[in-house]
């Protein structure tokens, strides 16, 4: 590994679940990004090391300023204390703290949500649950697209695979690092079917969206107009566009309806009755959104 030699505090307001984070973490991590993959294995064979036991550290590869290094995170009691390869600018910090949700006020959700019959008893559980979001938004835009219609398992297959295929390897850390969008949107979109083993009309939409990102689309501004923009993208639906807007956009009331997870969750039978029994978490659905993925999903018993 690397060092590390930049230190910055990030100070947030406590409680913070980090159990519970890290739980979220520990689900959509992939091998490559999120942990250090084994340089000599086949891309389906990749060495997983996002199994450890948990500990409240996450280290990622990450690209900043046209340079790629490694970032590391460790939580403390009302501060993370990032640790950098790269120098940590303004903007970096931004970055981190939009990623591990550290503006947000616990107070705020509690008092939106405390009497609340389903997500009340959640907020009791983790007070201090946090949205775990993106921290690159070609990286966000793709792991939507390759987790559309498929189980978490196979998105974690196929992003595995878009990693391997097209991000460079660090071979000092066993990081990977995807290259510029307009890297990616210059190759036939049929190369990169062939690299990830996806449909036609999928790896037509990856390609779509990644010439939008290279084209200046970015995941942090105005959540309508991103949402807009994403929607006219072929192959991009509600599902995709709302998922991006609780995760990598920042829109505090965004909700997934479509979301097989969420709705079985609420007991709701389609999206419609889904939104339908959201109206009472209006302006902080994304909130109540993490909180029944972490219950149902990223924390459940296994």
């Amino acid at each position: 590994m690397h060092s590390l030699p930049h230190t910055l505090d990030l100070p947030f307001a406590p409680p913070y679940d980090v159990d519970a984070l890290l739980a979220a973490q520990r689900t959509h991590a992939v091998p490559g990004i999120d942990a250090p993959e084994s340089p000599l294995a086949a891309p389906d064979t990749i060495q997983d090391r996002t199994a450890e036991p948990p500990d409240a550290v996450i280290t990622r590869g990450i690209r900043h300023n046209g340079l790629r290094g490694t970032i590391r995170v460790t939580f403390g009691d009302d501060r993370v204390t990032l640790t950098s390869s790269l120098p940590i600018d303004a903007e970096l910090a931004r970055r981190v703290r939009r990623w591990l949700d550290l503006d947000a006020d616990p107070a705020t959700a509690t008092e939106q949500f405390g009497t609340d019959p389903v997500i009340g008893p959640l907020i009791g559980k983790r007070p201090g649950l946090r949205i775990f979001g993106h921290i690159d938004d070609l990286e966000a835009a793709c792991f939507a697209v390759l987790g559309q219609q498929v189980s978490l398992a196979s998105a974690r297959t196929f992003q595995r695979r878009f990693v391997a295929a097209f991000g460079a390897l660090d071979t000092a850390t066993g990081f990977r690092h995807l290259p510029d969008a307009a890297e990616i949107a210059a190759l036939d979109p049929l190369e990169i079917r062939d690299a990830i083993g996806l449909t036609r009309s999928r790896a037509a939409t990856l390609h779509a969206v990644v010439g939008e990102l290279a084209a200046g689309l970015t995941l942090d501004g105005d959540a309508d107009s991103i949402r807009h923009r994403l929607l006219a993208i072929t192959g991009i639906g509600p599902w995709t566009a709302d998922y991006l807007a609780v995760r990598a956009i920042g829109d505090r009331n965004a909700f997934p309806a479509g979301d097989l997870v969420l709705r079985r969750a609420m007991g709701a039978a389609d999206a419609r009755e889904a939104t339908r029994r959201s109206e009472p978490w209006h302006p902080l659905r994304a909130y109540a959104t993490f909180h029944l993925w972490t219950e149902h999903a990223y924390c459940a018993v296994r």
